[in-house]
Protein backbone atom coordinates (compact mmCIF):
# COMPACT_ATOMS: atom_id res chain seq x y z
CA UNK A 1 0.00 0.00 0.00
CA UNK A 2 2.89 2.40 0.60
CA UNK A 3 5.02 1.20 -2.33
CA UNK A 4 7.71 -0.39 -0.16
CA UNK A 5 7.71 -4.22 -0.44
CA UNK A 6 9.21 -6.63 2.05
CA UNK A 7 12.68 -7.84 1.09
CA UNK A 8 12.71 -11.31 -0.41
CA UNK A 9 15.18 -13.92 0.74
CA UNK A 10 15.48 -17.63 0.02
CA UNK A 11 13.49 -20.23 1.93
CA UNK A 12 16.61 -21.90 3.36
CA UNK A 13 17.75 -18.48 4.64
CA UNK A 14 14.39 -17.95 6.39
CA UNK A 15 14.62 -21.38 8.01
CA UNK A 16 18.24 -20.83 9.11
CA UNK A 17 18.44 -17.18 10.12
CA UNK A 18 21.52 -17.72 12.31
CA UNK A 19 23.44 -19.07 9.31
CA UNK A 20 22.09 -16.25 7.11
CA UNK A 21 23.25 -13.65 9.64
CA UNK A 22 26.83 -15.01 9.66
CA UNK A 23 26.94 -15.51 5.90
CA UNK A 24 25.61 -12.09 4.86
CA UNK A 25 25.32 -9.71 7.86
CA UNK A 26 24.56 -6.62 5.73
CA UNK A 27 21.60 -8.23 3.97
CA UNK A 28 20.44 -9.73 7.25
CA UNK A 29 20.32 -6.26 8.82
CA UNK A 30 18.46 -4.81 5.83
CA UNK A 31 15.94 -7.66 5.94
CA UNK A 32 15.43 -7.21 9.69
CA UNK A 33 14.96 -3.45 9.45
CA UNK A 34 12.55 -3.43 6.50
CA UNK A 35 9.44 -4.37 8.53
CA UNK A 36 10.12 -1.55 10.98
CA UNK A 37 10.64 0.92 8.12
CA UNK A 38 7.36 -0.17 6.52
CA UNK A 39 5.55 0.40 9.83
CA UNK A 40 6.98 3.89 10.27
CA UNK A 41 6.16 4.90 6.69
CA UNK A 42 2.63 3.53 7.06
CA UNK A 43 2.06 5.42 10.32
CA UNK A 44 3.37 8.62 8.75
CA UNK A 45 0.96 8.20 5.82
CA UNK A 46 -1.94 7.78 8.26
CA UNK A 47 -0.74 10.86 10.16
CA UNK A 48 -0.65 12.80 6.89
CA UNK A 49 -4.24 11.81 6.01
CA UNK A 50 -5.39 12.61 9.56
CA UNK A 51 -3.70 16.01 9.42
CA UNK A 52 -5.14 16.78 5.96
CA UNK A 53 -8.61 16.22 7.43
CA UNK A 54 -7.90 18.97 9.96
CA UNK A 55 -8.01 16.53 12.86
CA UNK A 56 -4.34 16.54 13.93
CA UNK A 57 -3.66 16.89 17.65
CA UNK A 58 -0.07 18.04 17.11
CA UNK A 59 1.09 20.73 19.53
CA UNK A 60 3.55 23.49 18.45
CA UNK A 61 6.39 22.03 20.55
CA UNK A 62 5.84 18.41 19.53
CA UNK A 63 8.78 16.50 18.08
CA UNK A 64 8.39 15.08 14.54
CA UNK A 65 8.86 11.50 15.79
CA UNK A 66 6.26 11.89 18.57
CA UNK A 67 3.32 9.88 17.26
CA UNK A 68 0.81 10.89 19.95
CA UNK A 69 -0.77 13.41 17.56
CA UNK A 70 -2.78 10.59 15.92
CA UNK A 71 -5.14 8.00 17.48
CA UNK A 72 -3.68 4.50 17.66
CA UNK A 73 -6.63 2.83 15.86
CA UNK A 74 -8.45 3.57 12.60
CA UNK A 75 -11.77 3.28 14.43
CA UNK A 76 -10.77 6.16 16.72
CA UNK A 77 -9.93 8.23 13.64
CA UNK A 78 -13.38 7.40 12.29
CA UNK A 79 -15.05 8.63 15.47
CA UNK A 80 -13.05 11.88 15.38
CA UNK A 81 -14.05 12.39 11.74
CA UNK A 82 -17.72 11.67 12.47
CA UNK A 83 -17.82 14.15 15.35
CA UNK A 84 -16.02 16.72 13.20
CA UNK A 85 -18.62 16.34 10.43
CA UNK A 86 -21.42 16.81 12.94
CA UNK A 87 -19.77 19.97 14.22
CA UNK A 88 -19.39 21.33 10.68
CA UNK A 89 -23.03 20.49 9.84
CA UNK A 90 -24.33 21.99 13.11
CA UNK A 91 -25.55 18.55 14.24
CA UNK A 92 -25.56 18.43 18.03
CA UNK A 93 -23.84 15.21 19.08
CA UNK A 94 -25.54 15.35 22.47
CA UNK A 95 -28.97 15.36 20.81
CA UNK A 96 -28.03 12.39 18.63
CA UNK A 97 -26.49 10.31 21.40
CA UNK A 98 -28.71 11.33 24.29
CA UNK A 99 -25.81 12.79 26.23
CA UNK A 100 -25.51 16.11 28.09
CA UNK A 101 -22.23 17.82 29.03
CA UNK A 102 -22.04 19.95 32.12
CA UNK A 103 -19.64 21.20 34.78
CA UNK A 104 -19.55 19.19 37.99
CA UNK A 105 -18.07 20.37 41.27
CA UNK A 106 -15.40 18.06 42.71
CA UNK A 107 -13.23 18.17 45.84
CA UNK A 108 -9.47 17.55 45.76
CA UNK A 109 -8.49 16.13 49.17
CA UNK A 110 -4.77 16.51 48.52
CA UNK A 111 -4.87 20.31 48.08
CA UNK A 112 -8.07 20.80 50.09
CA UNK A 113 -9.89 22.73 47.36
CA UNK A 114 -12.97 22.40 45.15
CA UNK A 115 -12.60 22.38 41.39
CA UNK A 116 -14.89 22.02 38.37
CA UNK A 117 -14.72 19.25 35.80
CA UNK A 118 -16.62 18.73 32.53
CA UNK A 119 -18.51 15.42 32.56
CA UNK A 120 -20.99 13.66 30.29
CA UNK A 121 -24.27 12.34 31.66
CA UNK A 122 -26.98 10.32 29.94
CA UNK A 123 -30.34 11.86 29.11
CA UNK A 124 -32.70 10.67 31.85
CA UNK A 125 -34.87 8.75 29.34
CA UNK A 126 -31.84 7.09 27.78
CA UNK A 127 -30.67 6.15 31.25
CA UNK A 128 -34.03 4.52 32.05
CA UNK A 129 -34.08 2.34 28.92
CA UNK A 130 -30.32 1.73 28.62
CA UNK A 131 -30.08 -1.81 29.99
CA UNK A 132 -33.18 -2.99 28.13
CA UNK A 133 -31.68 -1.67 24.89
CA UNK A 134 -28.44 -3.53 25.62
CA UNK A 135 -30.43 -6.79 25.82
CA UNK A 136 -31.71 -6.23 22.26
CA UNK A 137 -28.21 -5.80 20.84
CA UNK A 138 -26.98 -8.89 18.98
CA UNK A 139 -24.36 -9.67 16.36
CA UNK A 140 -24.84 -10.91 12.82
CA UNK A 141 -26.82 -13.90 11.60
CA UNK A 142 -24.34 -16.74 11.11
CA UNK A 143 -25.63 -20.21 10.24
CA UNK A 144 -24.68 -23.21 8.12
CA UNK A 145 -27.43 -25.27 6.48
CA UNK A 146 -25.36 -27.88 4.63
CA UNK A 147 -22.93 -30.42 6.02
CA UNK A 148 -20.53 -32.40 3.88
CA UNK A 149 -20.46 -32.20 0.10
CA UNK A 150 -23.06 -30.00 -1.55
CA UNK A 151 -24.94 -30.78 -4.74
CA UNK A 152 -23.13 -29.96 -7.95
CA UNK A 153 -24.12 -26.63 -9.44
CA UNK A 154 -23.36 -22.94 -9.71
CA UNK A 155 -23.08 -21.37 -6.27
CA UNK A 156 -23.11 -17.59 -5.92
CA UNK A 157 -22.14 -15.55 -2.86
CA UNK A 158 -24.47 -12.54 -2.45
CA UNK A 159 -24.00 -9.86 0.17
CA UNK A 160 -25.39 -6.46 1.11
CA UNK A 161 -23.28 -3.56 -0.06
CA UNK A 162 -21.85 -1.65 2.90
CA UNK A 163 -24.26 -3.44 5.23
CA UNK A 164 -23.52 -1.78 8.56
CA UNK A 165 -22.65 1.65 7.18
CA UNK A 166 -25.88 1.69 5.15
CA UNK A 167 -27.94 0.61 8.16
CA UNK A 168 -26.19 3.27 10.23
CA UNK A 169 -27.03 5.88 7.60
CA UNK A 170 -30.74 5.10 8.05
CA UNK A 171 -30.76 6.40 11.65
CA UNK A 172 -32.38 9.79 12.19
CA UNK A 173 -31.98 12.01 15.26
CA UNK A 174 -33.55 10.22 18.25
CA UNK A 175 -36.13 12.30 20.11
CA UNK A 176 -35.09 11.31 23.62
CA UNK A 177 -37.81 13.35 25.31
CA UNK A 178 -40.41 11.20 23.53
CA UNK A 179 -39.04 7.78 24.54
CA UNK A 180 -41.94 5.79 25.98
CA UNK A 181 -42.91 2.21 26.82
CA UNK A 182 -45.32 0.50 24.42
CA UNK A 183 -46.77 -2.92 23.64
CA UNK A 184 -48.54 -1.66 20.51
CA UNK A 185 -47.11 -3.74 17.67
CA UNK A 186 -48.10 -1.13 15.07
CA UNK A 187 -45.92 1.44 16.85
CA UNK A 188 -43.14 -1.09 17.32
CA UNK A 189 -43.05 -1.86 13.59
CA UNK A 190 -42.81 1.73 12.37
CA UNK A 191 -39.41 2.32 10.73
CA UNK A 192 -39.66 6.02 11.60
CA UNK A 193 -39.04 4.93 15.19
CA UNK A 194 -36.22 3.12 16.94
CA UNK A 195 -38.10 0.32 18.70
CA UNK A 196 -37.18 -2.68 20.78
CA UNK A 197 -39.10 -5.22 22.80
CA UNK A 198 -39.27 -8.53 24.61
CA UNK A 199 -41.71 -10.87 22.93
CA UNK A 200 -42.77 -14.49 22.56
CA UNK A 201 -43.09 -15.80 19.00
CA UNK A 202 -43.99 -18.87 16.99
CA UNK A 203 -43.46 -19.22 13.24
CA UNK A 204 -45.58 -21.40 10.94
CA UNK A 205 -43.91 -24.67 9.88
CA UNK A 206 -43.90 -23.38 6.30
CA UNK A 207 -41.25 -20.75 7.17
CA UNK A 208 -37.83 -22.15 6.18
CA UNK A 209 -35.74 -19.44 7.85
CA UNK A 210 -37.25 -18.16 11.14
CA UNK A 211 -35.94 -14.66 11.78
CA UNK A 212 -36.23 -13.82 15.49
CA UNK A 213 -32.86 -13.71 17.33
CA UNK A 214 -32.39 -15.59 20.57
CA UNK A 215 -29.11 -15.26 22.44
CA UNK A 216 -27.78 -18.44 24.05
CA UNK A 217 -24.55 -19.59 25.66
CA UNK A 218 -23.66 -21.09 22.25
CA UNK A 219 -24.26 -17.87 20.33
CA UNK A 220 -27.17 -16.35 18.43
CA UNK A 221 -29.81 -18.78 17.14
CA UNK A 222 -33.06 -18.39 15.17
CA UNK A 223 -35.53 -21.02 16.42
CA UNK A 224 -39.07 -21.59 15.20
CA UNK A 225 -40.49 -20.49 18.54
CA UNK A 226 -39.22 -18.91 21.71
CA UNK A 227 -38.66 -15.63 23.50
CA UNK A 228 -36.67 -12.80 21.93
CA UNK A 229 -35.23 -9.41 22.79
CA UNK A 230 -35.42 -7.76 19.39
CA UNK A 231 -35.92 -4.53 17.44
CA UNK A 232 -38.53 -3.23 15.02
CA UNK A 233 -37.09 -4.52 11.70
CA UNK A 234 -37.23 -8.13 12.87
CA UNK A 235 -40.76 -7.66 14.21
CA UNK A 236 -41.80 -6.33 10.79
CA UNK A 237 -40.47 -9.45 9.06
CA UNK A 238 -41.97 -11.82 11.65
CA UNK A 239 -45.42 -10.28 11.06
CA UNK A 240 -44.92 -10.61 7.31
CA UNK A 241 -44.09 -14.30 7.78
CA UNK A 242 -47.35 -14.79 9.76
CA UNK A 243 -45.64 -15.50 13.08
CA UNK A 244 -47.71 -15.40 16.25
CA UNK A 245 -46.25 -12.60 18.38
CA UNK A 246 -47.03 -11.59 21.94
CA UNK A 247 -45.33 -8.39 23.09
CA UNK A 248 -44.30 -8.62 26.73
CA UNK A 249 -42.69 -5.20 26.99
CA UNK A 250 -41.32 -2.64 24.59
CA UNK A 251 -40.04 0.88 24.00
CA UNK A 252 -40.66 3.37 21.20
CA UNK A 253 -38.08 6.07 20.48
CA UNK A 254 -39.32 8.39 17.69
CA UNK A 255 -36.77 9.86 15.28
CA UNK A 256 -36.50 13.19 13.51
CA UNK A 257 -35.99 11.94 9.94
CA UNK A 258 -35.38 15.40 8.50
CA UNK A 259 -31.75 14.85 9.48
CA UNK A 260 -29.76 11.64 9.12
CA UNK A 261 -26.57 12.40 11.09
CA UNK A 262 -24.68 9.25 10.12
CA UNK A 263 -25.64 9.55 6.45
CA UNK A 264 -23.40 12.60 6.02
CA UNK A 265 -20.48 10.62 7.44
CA UNK A 266 -21.15 7.60 5.21
CA UNK A 267 -21.42 9.80 2.10
CA UNK A 268 -18.11 11.48 2.89
CA UNK A 269 -16.37 8.12 3.39
CA UNK A 270 -17.76 6.82 0.09
CA UNK A 271 -16.80 10.00 -1.73
CA UNK A 272 -13.21 9.87 -0.48
CA UNK A 273 -12.91 6.14 -1.14
CA UNK A 274 -14.12 6.46 -4.74
CA UNK A 275 -11.33 8.93 -5.51
CA UNK A 276 -8.72 6.17 -5.29
CA UNK A 277 -8.06 2.86 -6.99
CA UNK A 278 -8.80 -0.36 -5.10
CA UNK A 279 -6.09 -1.76 -2.82
CA UNK A 280 -4.35 1.63 -2.51
CA UNK A 281 -3.68 2.99 0.97
CA UNK A 282 -6.26 5.76 0.70
CA UNK A 283 -8.95 3.45 -0.70
CA UNK A 284 -8.41 0.88 2.05
CA UNK A 285 -8.24 3.63 4.68
CA UNK A 286 -11.65 5.04 3.79
CA UNK A 287 -13.19 1.59 3.42
CA UNK A 288 -12.05 0.67 6.92
CA UNK A 289 -13.07 4.04 8.41
CA UNK A 290 -16.60 3.61 7.09
CA UNK A 291 -17.00 -0.06 7.95
CA UNK A 292 -15.51 0.02 11.42
CA UNK A 293 -17.06 3.17 12.89
CA UNK A 294 -20.37 1.34 13.35
CA UNK A 295 -18.60 -0.91 15.86
CA UNK A 296 -17.88 2.09 18.06
CA UNK A 297 -21.64 2.52 18.66
CA UNK A 298 -21.60 -0.88 20.36
CA UNK A 299 -18.23 -0.71 22.12
CA UNK A 300 -18.39 -1.59 25.80
CA UNK A 301 -22.06 -2.66 25.82
CA UNK A 302 -21.07 -6.03 27.22
CA UNK A 303 -18.03 -6.87 29.30
CA UNK A 304 -15.09 -7.76 27.08
CA UNK A 305 -11.44 -8.02 28.01
CA UNK A 306 -8.82 -6.70 25.60
CA UNK A 307 -5.02 -6.58 25.66
CA UNK A 308 -3.58 -3.07 25.94
CA UNK A 309 -0.32 -2.99 23.99
CA UNK A 310 0.82 0.16 25.80
CA UNK A 311 0.40 -1.07 29.37
CA UNK A 312 0.98 -4.74 28.59
CA UNK A 313 -2.07 -5.64 30.64
CA UNK A 314 -5.54 -7.02 29.97
CA UNK A 315 -8.25 -4.43 30.56
CA UNK A 316 -12.03 -4.22 30.27
CA UNK A 317 -13.06 -2.52 27.04
CA UNK A 318 -14.67 0.81 27.85
CA UNK A 319 -17.43 2.66 26.02
CA UNK A 320 -16.42 4.91 23.13
CA UNK A 321 -17.41 8.53 22.55
CA UNK A 322 -20.36 7.36 20.42
CA UNK A 323 -21.45 4.18 22.23
CA UNK A 324 -25.24 3.94 22.21
CA UNK A 325 -27.18 0.64 22.59
CA UNK A 326 -30.37 2.05 21.05
CA UNK A 327 -28.56 2.94 17.83
CA UNK A 328 -26.32 -0.15 17.77
CA UNK A 329 -29.31 -2.46 18.26
CA UNK A 330 -31.31 -0.83 15.46
CA UNK A 331 -28.37 -1.07 13.03
CA UNK A 332 -27.70 -4.76 13.58
CA UNK A 333 -31.40 -5.60 13.61
CA UNK A 334 -31.93 -4.01 10.21
CA UNK A 335 -29.03 -5.95 8.67
CA UNK A 336 -30.26 -9.27 10.09
CA UNK A 337 -33.83 -8.53 9.04
CA UNK A 338 -32.91 -7.62 5.44
CA UNK A 339 -30.82 -10.77 5.00
CA UNK A 340 -33.56 -12.90 6.60
CA UNK A 341 -36.20 -11.32 4.37
CA UNK A 342 -34.19 -12.22 1.28
CA UNK A 343 -33.61 -15.79 2.51
CA UNK A 344 -37.35 -16.25 2.95
CA UNK A 345 -38.09 -14.98 -0.55
CA UNK A 346 -35.85 -17.59 -2.21
CA UNK A 347 -37.65 -20.09 -4.48
CA UNK A 348 -38.08 -23.58 -2.98
CA UNK A 349 -35.67 -25.14 -5.46
CA UNK A 350 -32.79 -22.86 -4.39
CA UNK A 351 -30.30 -24.34 -1.94
CA UNK A 352 -28.49 -22.25 0.67
CA UNK A 353 -25.13 -23.33 2.06
CA UNK A 354 -24.67 -20.70 4.74
CA UNK A 355 -25.46 -17.16 5.82
CA UNK A 356 -22.74 -14.96 7.32
CA UNK A 357 -23.75 -11.56 8.77
CA UNK A 358 -24.57 -9.64 5.59
CA UNK A 359 -24.81 -12.28 2.87
CA UNK A 360 -25.36 -15.89 1.92
CA UNK A 361 -24.05 -18.56 -0.46
CA UNK A 362 -26.78 -20.12 -2.60
CA UNK A 363 -27.70 -21.55 -5.99
CA UNK A 364 -29.90 -18.55 -6.87
CA UNK A 365 -29.05 -17.47 -10.46
CA UNK A 366 -27.99 -13.79 -10.74
CA UNK A 367 -30.83 -13.05 -13.16
CA UNK A 368 -33.33 -13.87 -10.39
CA UNK A 369 -31.72 -11.65 -7.77
CA UNK A 370 -34.29 -8.87 -8.14
CA UNK A 371 -37.05 -11.28 -7.11
CA UNK A 372 -35.68 -11.43 -3.55
CA UNK A 373 -34.71 -7.77 -3.10
CA UNK A 374 -38.15 -6.20 -3.55
CA UNK A 375 -39.38 -6.69 0.02
CA UNK A 376 -40.28 -3.76 2.29
CA UNK A 377 -37.10 -4.04 4.36
CA UNK A 378 -34.83 -4.41 1.32
CA UNK A 379 -36.41 -1.35 -0.29
CA UNK A 380 -35.98 0.63 2.94
CA UNK A 381 -32.33 -0.44 3.14
CA UNK A 382 -31.84 0.50 -0.52
CA UNK A 383 -32.86 4.13 0.11
CA UNK A 384 -29.55 4.81 1.82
Amino acid sequence: MIGLPKLEIKRDEIENMDVFRKKDPDQFIQYALRDAVICVKYVNEIRRIYSDLGLSRRSPNQEPDDFTDTPVTLTSIGVDYLLNIWEQRDINSGNVLGVARHRARRYNRIVGQYYYKWINTLHENRNIGEQFAVETYHGGRSETYLFGASTKGKWVDYDLRGAYTTAMASIGVPLWNQLRPSTNIDELTDLNNITFCLCEFKFPKSVKYPSMPVRTEYGLIFPREGKSYCCGPELILARKLKAKIEIKFGYVLPMDTKTYPYLEFVRECRKHRNKYEKETLENMFWKEIGNSTYGKTAQGLRKKNVFDTRSGETETLKASKITNPFIASQITSLVRAVVSEQLNKLPDDVEVCNVTTDGFLSTLPPEKLKSITNGNLSRHFGKF
